[in-house]
């Protein structure tokens, strides 16, 4: 999430040519203010390390309670959060959806006016649930693109005569796509595969989404979704050993999928978090895995 009043980077082309080979050491936090290290496991936050956002002026005005409007016409994700201050109005807000695969927004395009935003509250052990419409990736004002986050910031004083904190706060998404989702995106890379046949088409051919399979090599070998690329979970990976498994050119913002073996299964996760380490951004999980592709 950008700072206030810092220059729009020039680097907008940053989108289509930015690389995986930054360290992670500089790439691991989920937004550019962002520290690198989460407050705690339990509520998966990360705290903001500077700086203050123009995006308050689409705050809400007071802490009445609000449902995120965009799910009137869209099928918004069900994200579970503990962990939090007890009994306490939060607004959370993310950048707007978009088609997976289109081209990465800057980041004042990619939130515009924050409809993708709710307000709710706490219990008194501290655990919410938010409704989220999947955010798009987005090119910060540093250059650099990010993973999936939304952010929260609490209301402080009392309901009539109180104000959001100065304080925000980030927390990463793993979006969830289904089955149809999947088969999508792979009748796009064959039609992406026979424009590139053509001379003349394969300058307007769209980036070929990849879709990793999570499980251990003796269970991919048995069965696989056609197509995908074997990155067991189990293994710790280098981002040079990811680069030699997975199709040549790809990087930071190329659409990867991850699956593993069924919704319950935590393989794709472990890798999510190892690949957004090593500055893979662009990622979506197809949670119900292969039990749900076959059934």
């Amino acid at each position: 999430m950008p700072v206030k009043n810092k220059k729009t980077s020039k680097t907008s082309k940053t989108s289509k040519t930015s690389k995986t080979s930054k360290t992670s050491k500089t790439m691991k936090a989920p937004c550019e203010v962002c520290t690198t290290k989460k407050m705690s496991k339990k509520s998966g936050l990360y705290k903001l390390s500077r700086g203050n956002t123009h995006l308050r002026a689409f705050f809400p005005s007071d802490s009445t309670l609000r449902v995120n409007q965009l799910s009137k016409n869209h099928q918004l994700e069900t994200v579970h959060l503990e962990g939090l201050k007890p009994n306490t109005t939060l607004f959370y807000f993310a950048t707007n959806s978009k088609e997976f695969t289109k081209p990465i927004n800057k980041f004042a395009n990619a939130y515009d006016k924050l409809q993708n935003s709710g307000v709710v509250r706490t219990d008194s052990r501290g655990n919410v649930k938010v409704l989220i419409d999947c955010p798009q990736v987005y090119l910060a004002e540093d250059g650099n693109i990010y993973s999936r986050h939304f952010h929260i910031i609490y209301w402080r004083g009392s309901i009539k005569s109180g104000s959001w904190d100065s304080h925000i706060y980030t927390h990463q998404i793993f979006c969830k796509v289904d089955k149809a989702f999947v088969k999508k995106m792979i009748s796009a890379n064959s039609k992406s595969a026979s424009a590139n046949a053509s001379a003349n088409a394969s300058a307007n051919a769209s980036a070929n989404v990849v879709i990793i399979d999570a499980l251990d090599e003796s269970y991919f070998k048995k069965n696989h979704i056609p197509g995908a690329v074997n990155l067991p979970a189990s293994h710790k990976w280098t981002l040079a050993e990811i680069m030699q498994h997975i199709p040549k050119g790809t990087n930071s913002t190329t659409p990867i999928i991850i699956y593993c073996y069924k919704p319950t299964c935590t393989a794709a996760e472990t890798l999510w978090e190892q690949m957004t380490k090593l500055g893979f951004y662009n990622i979506l999980h197809y949670s119900g895995g292969i039990t749900d592709w076959n059934s």
